[in-house]
Protein backbone atom coordinates (compact mmCIF):
# COMPACT_ATOMS: atom_id res chain seq x y z
CA UNK A 1 0.00 0.00 0.00
CA UNK A 2 1.38 3.39 -0.98
CA UNK A 3 1.19 6.63 0.95
CA UNK A 4 1.94 10.11 -0.40
CA UNK A 5 1.54 11.72 3.01
CA UNK A 6 5.28 11.68 3.61
CA UNK A 7 5.89 14.11 0.76
CA UNK A 8 3.77 16.74 2.44
CA UNK A 9 5.25 15.80 5.84
CA UNK A 10 1.86 14.79 7.16
CA UNK A 11 3.25 12.64 9.96
CA UNK A 12 1.33 11.52 12.95
CA UNK A 13 2.76 8.59 14.86
CA UNK A 14 5.09 5.64 14.80
CA UNK A 15 4.25 2.16 15.98
CA UNK A 16 6.38 -0.95 15.72
CA UNK A 17 4.96 -4.40 16.33
CA UNK A 18 6.63 -7.70 17.13
CA UNK A 19 4.64 -10.88 17.49
CA UNK A 20 4.50 -13.66 19.93
CA UNK A 21 1.57 -15.36 21.62
CA UNK A 22 0.98 -17.93 24.30
CA UNK A 23 -0.08 -18.46 27.88
CA UNK A 24 1.47 -18.98 31.28
CA UNK A 25 -0.37 -19.39 34.54
CA UNK A 26 0.32 -16.83 37.24
CA UNK A 27 0.94 -17.92 40.80
CA UNK A 28 1.20 -16.11 44.08
CA UNK A 29 4.90 -15.27 44.28
CA UNK A 30 5.28 -11.78 45.70
CA UNK A 31 7.48 -9.22 43.95
CA UNK A 32 10.18 -7.77 46.16
CA UNK A 33 11.00 -4.07 46.15
CA UNK A 34 14.61 -3.39 47.03
CA UNK A 35 16.81 -0.33 47.30
CA UNK A 36 18.95 0.09 44.21
CA UNK A 37 22.67 0.21 44.76
CA UNK A 38 26.03 -1.48 44.28
CA UNK A 39 26.69 -4.36 46.63
CA UNK A 40 29.26 -3.63 49.25
CA UNK A 41 27.77 -0.22 50.00
CA UNK A 42 24.82 0.88 52.08
CA UNK A 43 21.42 -0.49 51.19
CA UNK A 44 18.37 -1.98 52.78
CA UNK A 45 15.34 -3.74 51.52
CA UNK A 46 12.34 -1.47 51.37
CA UNK A 47 9.57 -2.33 53.79
CA UNK A 48 6.34 -3.55 52.29
CA UNK A 49 3.46 -1.44 53.50
CA UNK A 50 0.51 -2.30 51.33
CA UNK A 51 -0.75 -4.98 49.03
CA UNK A 52 -2.89 -5.09 45.93
CA UNK A 53 -4.29 -7.94 43.91
CA UNK A 54 -3.97 -8.19 40.16
CA UNK A 55 -6.11 -10.69 38.31
CA UNK A 56 -4.37 -12.72 35.65
CA UNK A 57 -6.71 -13.48 32.80
CA UNK A 58 -5.69 -15.98 30.16
CA UNK A 59 -3.75 -15.37 26.97
CA UNK A 60 -4.03 -17.51 23.89
CA UNK A 61 -1.83 -18.45 20.98
CA UNK A 62 1.65 -19.95 20.68
CA UNK A 63 5.22 -18.86 21.38
CA UNK A 64 3.94 -16.07 23.64
CA UNK A 65 6.52 -14.04 25.50
CA UNK A 66 9.02 -16.84 25.15
CA UNK A 67 10.28 -14.87 22.19
CA UNK A 68 12.02 -12.70 24.72
CA UNK A 69 12.44 -14.99 27.69
CA UNK A 70 13.95 -18.08 26.11
CA UNK A 71 13.08 -20.87 28.52
CA UNK A 72 9.91 -19.14 29.55
CA UNK A 73 7.86 -22.17 30.41
CA UNK A 74 4.09 -21.84 30.38
CA UNK A 75 1.73 -23.52 27.97
CA UNK A 76 1.42 -23.19 24.25
CA UNK A 77 -1.77 -22.89 22.33
CA UNK A 78 -3.94 -22.79 25.42
CA UNK A 79 -5.21 -20.40 28.03
CA UNK A 80 -4.93 -20.06 31.76
CA UNK A 81 -6.51 -18.03 34.47
CA UNK A 82 -5.43 -17.29 37.98
CA UNK A 83 -4.77 -14.59 40.53
CA UNK A 84 -1.54 -13.02 41.70
CA UNK A 85 -1.25 -11.18 45.00
CA UNK A 86 1.46 -8.55 44.97
CA UNK A 87 3.05 -6.57 47.78
CA UNK A 88 4.64 -3.17 47.19
CA UNK A 89 6.19 -0.20 48.92
CA UNK A 90 4.11 2.96 48.87
CA UNK A 91 4.41 6.43 50.25
CA UNK A 92 1.37 8.06 48.60
CA UNK A 93 3.80 10.26 46.71
CA UNK A 94 1.42 12.10 44.43
CA UNK A 95 3.30 15.38 44.00
CA UNK A 96 0.94 18.01 42.59
CA UNK A 97 -2.17 15.81 42.57
CA UNK A 98 -5.50 17.54 42.03
CA UNK A 99 -7.27 18.61 45.25
CA UNK A 100 -9.81 16.10 46.50
CA UNK A 101 -8.38 13.16 44.52
CA UNK A 102 -7.48 10.26 46.79
CA UNK A 103 -6.68 7.59 44.20
CA UNK A 104 -6.25 7.11 40.45
CA UNK A 105 -6.05 3.79 38.66
CA UNK A 106 -6.35 2.90 34.98
CA UNK A 107 -8.93 1.43 32.66
CA UNK A 108 -8.33 0.85 28.96
CA UNK A 109 -10.25 1.53 25.78
CA UNK A 110 -9.23 -0.52 22.77
CA UNK A 111 -8.41 0.61 19.24
CA UNK A 112 -8.16 -2.17 16.66
CA UNK A 113 -5.18 -1.78 14.30
CA UNK A 114 -6.75 -3.57 11.34
CA UNK A 115 -4.21 -4.87 8.86
CA UNK A 116 -1.32 -5.10 11.31
CA UNK A 117 0.11 -8.48 12.22
CA UNK A 118 1.75 -9.18 15.60
CA UNK A 119 2.43 -5.63 16.74
CA UNK A 120 5.40 -5.02 19.04
CA UNK A 121 6.46 -1.35 19.22
CA UNK A 122 4.97 2.03 18.42
CA UNK A 123 5.70 5.75 18.34
CA UNK A 124 3.66 8.82 17.55
CA UNK A 125 5.02 10.91 14.69
CA UNK A 126 6.39 14.24 15.91
CA UNK A 127 4.00 17.14 15.41
CA UNK A 128 0.91 15.00 14.80
CA UNK A 129 -1.20 13.77 17.67
CA UNK A 130 -3.39 11.54 15.52
CA UNK A 131 -0.93 9.39 13.53
CA UNK A 132 1.44 6.61 14.38
CA UNK A 133 3.66 3.96 12.85
CA UNK A 134 3.43 0.32 13.89
CA UNK A 135 6.08 -2.35 13.32
CA UNK A 136 5.12 -5.97 12.67
CA UNK A 137 7.23 -8.88 13.86
CA UNK A 138 7.46 -10.37 10.37
CA UNK A 139 9.02 -7.18 9.02
CA UNK A 140 6.26 -4.74 8.11
CA UNK A 141 5.82 -1.08 8.98
CA UNK A 142 2.27 0.30 9.15
CA UNK A 143 1.04 3.89 9.12
CA UNK A 144 -2.24 4.70 10.91
CA UNK A 145 -4.40 7.72 11.61
CA UNK A 146 -6.36 7.70 14.88
CA UNK A 147 -9.89 9.09 15.11
CA UNK A 148 -11.33 8.51 18.54
CA UNK A 149 -11.50 4.74 18.98
CA UNK A 150 -10.88 4.04 15.29
CA UNK A 151 -7.60 3.62 13.42
CA UNK A 152 -7.37 3.95 9.65
CA UNK A 153 -4.53 2.18 7.86
CA UNK A 154 -2.94 4.68 5.47
CA UNK A 155 0.04 2.69 4.24
CA UNK A 156 2.22 -0.35 4.85
CA UNK A 157 5.64 -1.41 3.66
CA UNK A 158 7.74 -4.54 3.92
CA UNK A 159 11.20 -4.58 5.48
CA UNK A 160 13.12 -7.04 3.26
CA UNK A 161 15.43 -9.75 4.60
CA UNK A 162 13.69 -10.10 7.94
CA UNK A 163 13.78 -13.50 9.60
CA UNK A 164 10.74 -14.19 11.77
CA UNK A 165 11.50 -17.09 14.08
CA UNK A 166 10.48 -17.07 17.74
CA UNK A 167 12.53 -14.20 19.23
CA UNK A 168 13.85 -13.13 15.85
CA UNK A 169 12.11 -10.71 13.52
CA UNK A 170 11.62 -6.96 13.41
CA UNK A 171 11.82 -6.09 17.09
CA UNK A 172 11.97 -2.35 17.77
CA UNK A 173 12.68 1.03 16.24
CA UNK A 174 13.43 4.70 16.85
CA UNK A 175 12.75 7.93 15.00
CA UNK A 176 15.52 10.34 14.13
CA UNK A 177 15.48 13.57 16.19
CA UNK A 178 15.15 15.45 12.87
CA UNK A 179 12.52 13.07 11.56
CA UNK A 180 10.25 15.82 10.28
CA UNK A 181 13.04 16.88 7.90
CA UNK A 182 14.95 13.69 7.04
CA UNK A 183 12.25 11.02 7.65
CA UNK A 184 14.85 8.60 9.07
CA UNK A 185 13.72 5.58 11.07
CA UNK A 186 16.06 3.06 12.75
CA UNK A 187 14.89 -0.55 12.97
CA UNK A 188 16.42 -3.56 14.75
CA UNK A 189 15.76 -6.94 13.16
CA UNK A 190 17.13 -10.45 12.60
CA UNK A 191 18.50 -11.04 9.12
CA UNK A 192 19.27 -14.70 9.82
CA UNK A 193 20.02 -16.86 12.85
CA UNK A 194 23.54 -15.49 13.23
CA UNK A 195 23.03 -11.87 12.14
CA UNK A 196 21.07 -9.11 13.86
CA UNK A 197 21.21 -5.59 12.45
CA UNK A 198 20.22 -2.07 13.36
CA UNK A 199 19.58 -0.25 10.07
CA UNK A 200 18.47 3.21 9.04
CA UNK A 201 15.65 3.66 6.53
CA UNK A 202 14.09 6.66 4.86
CA UNK A 203 10.34 7.18 4.83
CA UNK A 204 10.46 10.00 2.30
CA UNK A 205 8.44 7.63 0.13
CA UNK A 206 6.77 4.97 2.21
CA UNK A 207 6.58 2.47 -0.64
CA UNK A 208 10.36 2.60 -1.16
CA UNK A 209 11.22 1.85 2.47
CA UNK A 210 13.08 -1.41 1.80
CA UNK A 211 15.31 0.08 -0.89
CA UNK A 212 16.65 2.78 1.44
CA UNK A 213 18.36 0.54 4.01
CA UNK A 214 21.72 1.70 5.37
CA UNK A 215 23.36 -0.58 7.95
CA UNK A 216 24.36 1.16 11.19
CA UNK A 217 25.30 -1.66 13.58
CA UNK A 218 25.53 -5.42 13.11
CA UNK A 219 25.82 -8.13 15.78
CA UNK A 220 26.94 -11.53 14.54
CA UNK A 221 27.55 -14.99 15.97
CA UNK A 222 30.08 -17.57 14.80
CA UNK A 223 27.25 -20.11 14.80
CA UNK A 224 23.60 -19.96 15.72
CA UNK A 225 22.54 -21.01 19.20
CA UNK A 226 18.85 -20.05 19.26
CA UNK A 227 16.51 -17.32 18.04
CA UNK A 228 16.35 -15.33 21.29
CA UNK A 229 17.68 -12.23 23.04
CA UNK A 230 18.36 -9.86 20.15
CA UNK A 231 17.96 -6.06 19.90
CA UNK A 232 15.45 -4.61 22.34
CA UNK A 233 14.28 -1.04 22.91
CA UNK A 234 16.21 1.90 21.50
CA UNK A 235 15.92 5.67 21.37
CA UNK A 236 17.76 8.94 20.97
CA UNK A 237 19.07 10.99 23.85
CA UNK A 238 18.38 14.66 24.43
CA UNK A 239 21.61 15.72 22.69
CA UNK A 240 19.92 14.86 19.38
CA UNK A 241 22.70 12.57 18.16
CA UNK A 242 23.34 9.71 20.59
CA UNK A 243 21.36 6.50 20.08
CA UNK A 244 21.04 4.04 22.95
CA UNK A 245 20.06 0.45 22.25
CA UNK A 246 19.59 -2.69 24.34
CA UNK A 247 21.12 -5.93 23.02
CA UNK A 248 20.49 -9.31 24.61
CA UNK A 249 23.10 -12.01 25.07
CA UNK A 250 21.93 -13.73 21.85
CA UNK A 251 21.75 -16.96 23.88
CA UNK A 252 25.46 -16.85 24.69
CA UNK A 253 25.08 -16.00 28.40
CA UNK A 254 28.82 -15.97 29.04
CA UNK A 255 29.16 -12.93 26.77
CA UNK A 256 27.11 -10.73 29.13
CA UNK A 257 30.13 -10.39 31.46
CA UNK A 258 32.65 -10.14 28.61
CA UNK A 259 33.32 -6.45 28.01
CA UNK A 260 34.98 -7.20 24.67
CA UNK A 261 31.58 -8.34 23.33
CA UNK A 262 28.45 -6.31 22.61
CA UNK A 263 26.11 -9.14 23.68
CA UNK A 264 24.17 -8.58 26.90
CA UNK A 265 24.82 -4.85 27.01
CA UNK A 266 23.32 -1.37 26.97
CA UNK A 267 25.07 0.32 24.05
CA UNK A 268 25.37 4.00 23.10
CA UNK A 269 26.52 5.09 19.63
CA UNK A 270 26.30 8.09 17.29
CA UNK A 271 24.81 6.72 14.06
CA UNK A 272 25.68 8.19 10.69
CA UNK A 273 22.98 10.45 9.32
CA UNK A 274 24.67 11.13 6.00
CA UNK A 275 22.70 9.94 2.94
CA UNK A 276 23.91 6.53 1.72
CA UNK A 277 26.53 6.38 4.49
CA UNK A 278 26.22 3.80 7.24
CA UNK A 279 28.11 2.96 10.39
CA UNK A 280 28.53 5.05 13.54
CA UNK A 281 31.03 6.82 15.74
CA UNK A 282 31.71 6.24 19.43
CA UNK A 283 29.48 8.18 21.81
CA UNK A 284 30.91 10.25 24.63
CA UNK A 285 30.34 9.13 28.20
CA UNK A 286 30.43 5.34 27.88
CA UNK A 287 32.11 2.97 30.31
CA UNK A 288 35.31 2.40 28.34
CA UNK A 289 37.55 4.66 26.29
CA UNK A 290 38.37 3.86 22.65
CA UNK A 291 41.68 2.10 22.05
CA UNK A 292 41.48 -0.27 25.00
CA UNK A 293 40.58 -3.93 25.14
CA UNK A 294 36.97 -3.31 26.20
CA UNK A 295 34.31 -2.30 23.69
CA UNK A 296 33.89 1.52 23.81
CA UNK A 297 30.20 1.28 22.84
CA UNK A 298 29.28 -0.31 26.20
CA UNK A 299 27.48 1.79 28.81
CA UNK A 300 26.28 -1.04 31.10
CA UNK A 301 26.55 -4.83 31.04
CA UNK A 302 25.48 -8.08 32.69
CA UNK A 303 22.08 -8.19 30.96
CA UNK A 304 20.23 -11.24 29.62
CA UNK A 305 17.15 -10.43 27.54
CA UNK A 306 16.30 -6.71 27.72
CA UNK A 307 13.46 -6.60 25.22
CA UNK A 308 11.86 -3.47 26.68
CA UNK A 309 13.42 -0.49 28.41
CA UNK A 310 13.36 3.30 28.50
CA UNK A 311 15.51 6.36 29.13
CA UNK A 312 13.90 8.97 31.38
CA UNK A 313 14.27 12.76 31.45
CA UNK A 314 16.90 12.47 34.18
CA UNK A 315 19.19 10.47 31.88
CA UNK A 316 18.61 7.17 33.69
CA UNK A 317 18.08 3.92 31.78
CA UNK A 318 15.32 1.57 32.93
CA UNK A 319 15.91 -1.99 31.74
CA UNK A 320 13.37 -4.79 31.92
CA UNK A 321 15.46 -7.98 31.89
CA UNK A 322 13.57 -11.23 31.26
CA UNK A 323 14.71 -13.96 33.65
CA UNK A 324 15.90 -17.47 33.03
CA UNK A 325 14.76 -19.65 35.92
CA UNK A 326 14.01 -17.64 39.05
CA UNK A 327 13.51 -13.84 38.77
CA UNK A 328 12.33 -11.10 36.44
CA UNK A 329 14.26 -7.85 36.89
CA UNK A 330 13.79 -4.11 36.47
CA UNK A 331 17.26 -2.54 36.49
CA UNK A 332 18.16 1.14 36.68
CA UNK A 333 21.41 2.29 35.07
CA UNK A 334 22.45 5.65 36.50
CA UNK A 335 26.10 5.88 35.45
CA UNK A 336 28.47 4.18 33.00
CA UNK A 337 30.09 0.87 33.84
CA UNK A 338 27.40 -0.64 36.03
CA UNK A 339 27.19 -4.45 36.04
CA UNK A 340 23.77 -6.06 36.57
CA UNK A 341 25.18 -9.52 37.19
CA UNK A 342 23.98 -11.89 34.47
CA UNK A 343 25.03 -14.69 33.92
CA UNK A 344 26.55 -15.01 37.38
CA UNK A 345 23.43 -13.76 39.17
CA UNK A 346 19.67 -13.70 38.56
CA UNK A 347 17.75 -11.34 40.81
CA UNK A 348 19.56 -9.85 43.84
CA UNK A 349 23.14 -10.97 44.28
CA UNK A 350 23.69 -13.35 47.20
CA UNK A 351 27.45 -14.07 47.10
CA UNK A 352 30.55 -12.74 45.36
CA UNK A 353 28.72 -9.45 44.95
CA UNK A 354 31.45 -6.85 44.73
CA UNK A 355 30.67 -4.43 41.91
CA UNK A 356 27.25 -5.97 41.15
CA UNK A 357 24.27 -3.63 40.98
CA UNK A 358 21.06 -5.25 42.22
CA UNK A 359 17.76 -4.72 40.42
CA UNK A 360 15.52 -1.93 41.64
CA UNK A 361 12.56 -4.31 41.37
CA UNK A 362 12.29 -8.05 40.89
CA UNK A 363 9.67 -10.76 41.10
CA UNK A 364 9.40 -14.53 40.79
CA UNK A 365 8.58 -16.26 37.55
CA UNK A 366 5.27 -17.56 38.88
CA UNK A 367 4.14 -13.90 38.76
CA UNK A 368 5.12 -13.50 35.12
CA UNK A 369 7.70 -14.59 32.58
CA UNK A 370 8.40 -11.59 30.33
CA UNK A 371 8.84 -8.25 32.13
CA UNK A 372 8.43 -5.07 30.12
CA UNK A 373 9.27 -1.46 31.01
CA UNK A 374 7.40 1.52 29.57
CA UNK A 375 8.05 5.25 29.61
CA UNK A 376 8.17 7.70 32.49
CA UNK A 377 5.00 9.78 32.65
CA UNK A 378 5.67 13.50 32.42
CA UNK A 379 3.20 16.36 32.71
CA UNK A 380 3.76 18.25 29.47
CA UNK A 381 0.80 20.54 29.93
CA UNK A 382 -1.98 18.05 29.18
CA UNK A 383 -1.96 15.78 32.23
CA UNK A 384 -4.88 13.34 32.00
CA UNK A 385 -4.31 11.76 35.40
CA UNK A 386 -4.81 14.62 37.90
CA UNK A 387 -1.10 14.84 38.72
CA UNK A 388 -1.18 11.38 40.23
CA UNK A 389 1.41 9.72 37.97
CA UNK A 390 3.92 12.52 37.36
CA UNK A 391 7.44 11.04 37.28
CA UNK A 392 6.09 7.51 37.65
CA UNK A 393 7.46 4.78 35.41
CA UNK A 394 5.13 2.01 34.28
CA UNK A 395 6.03 -1.64 33.99
CA UNK A 396 4.30 -4.98 33.73
CA UNK A 397 4.57 -8.50 32.42
CA UNK A 398 3.39 -9.93 29.11
CA UNK A 399 1.98 -12.99 30.90
CA UNK A 400 1.16 -11.52 34.32
CA UNK A 401 -1.36 -8.99 32.95
CA UNK A 402 -0.80 -6.52 35.79
CA UNK A 403 0.35 -2.92 35.29
CA UNK A 404 2.36 -1.16 37.99
CA UNK A 405 3.46 2.43 38.55
CA UNK A 406 6.77 2.94 40.32
CA UNK A 407 8.47 6.08 41.62
CA UNK A 408 12.07 6.26 42.81
CA UNK A 409 14.11 9.06 44.38
CA UNK A 410 17.39 10.45 43.07
CA UNK A 411 19.27 7.59 44.76
CA UNK A 412 17.18 4.91 43.07
CA UNK A 413 15.27 3.98 46.23
CA UNK A 414 11.67 2.98 45.62
CA UNK A 415 9.11 5.43 47.00
CA UNK A 416 5.96 3.98 45.47
CA UNK A 417 5.14 0.75 43.61
CA UNK A 418 1.53 -0.30 43.16
CA UNK A 419 -0.81 -2.08 40.80
CA UNK A 420 -2.81 0.46 38.78
CA UNK A 421 -4.47 -1.71 36.13
CA UNK A 422 -4.62 -5.02 34.30
CA UNK A 423 -3.74 -5.70 30.68
CA UNK A 424 -2.02 -8.67 29.08
CA UNK A 425 0.17 -9.32 26.03
CA UNK A 426 1.64 -5.82 26.19
CA UNK A 427 4.57 -5.30 23.82
CA UNK A 428 5.10 -1.54 24.28
CA UNK A 429 3.94 1.30 26.55
CA UNK A 430 4.40 4.96 25.61
CA UNK A 431 3.14 8.42 26.48
CA UNK A 432 1.18 10.09 23.67
CA UNK A 433 1.41 13.74 22.66
CA UNK A 434 -2.18 14.19 23.88
CA UNK A 435 -1.17 13.42 27.48
CA UNK A 436 -2.64 9.90 27.55
CA UNK A 437 -0.60 6.75 28.00
CA UNK A 438 -0.94 4.05 25.36
CA UNK A 439 -0.23 0.31 25.38
CA UNK A 440 0.33 -1.86 22.33
CA UNK A 441 -0.50 -5.55 22.45
CA UNK A 442 0.61 -8.47 20.33
CA UNK A 443 -2.84 -9.09 18.80
CA UNK A 444 -2.48 -5.60 17.24
CA UNK A 445 -4.65 -3.51 19.52
CA UNK A 446 -3.70 -0.09 20.79
CA UNK A 447 -5.11 0.70 24.23
CA UNK A 448 -5.62 4.21 25.56
CA UNK A 449 -5.16 4.35 29.35
CA UNK A 450 -8.04 6.26 30.94
CA UNK A 451 -8.08 7.50 34.56
CA UNK A 452 -10.37 5.92 37.13
CA UNK A 453 -10.56 8.62 39.78
CA UNK A 454 -11.60 8.27 43.42
CA UNK A 455 -12.51 11.54 45.13
CA UNK A 456 -12.57 12.25 48.83
CA UNK A 457 -16.00 12.19 50.43
CA UNK A 458 -17.36 15.71 51.10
Amino acid sequence: MRSNLWRRQDWGGLVVAIGFAGAAACGTDEPVVSVSGTNGGAGAEAAATNSATAGAAGSSGSEAGAAHGGAAGGSEGGSSTGGATTTATTSSSTGSASPGVVDVTLSFESIRLSGANRAVDFRFVPGHDDELLVLGHAGFLYHYRLEGRNATLLASAEIPNTLQAKGCGALSFALDPEFSENHYVYIGRCVDLVTTTLSRYSLEDFADLGATEVEILKATLSRDRDEWHRFGSMGFESDGETLWVLLGDMFYPQYAQDTTKKNGKLLRIVPSREPDEGGYTVARGNAFEPGGEADPDIYAYGIRSPWRGARDKYGRFWIGDVGDVTREEVNLATEPGQNFGWQDHEGPCEENCEGIRDPVLHYGRSEGKAVWVGELYENVGSDRYHGWFTDNLFYGDFYGEWIRAVEVNEHGSVLDNRVVGTLGEVTQWRVGPDGYMYALTLPSYLYRALPKVVYAEP
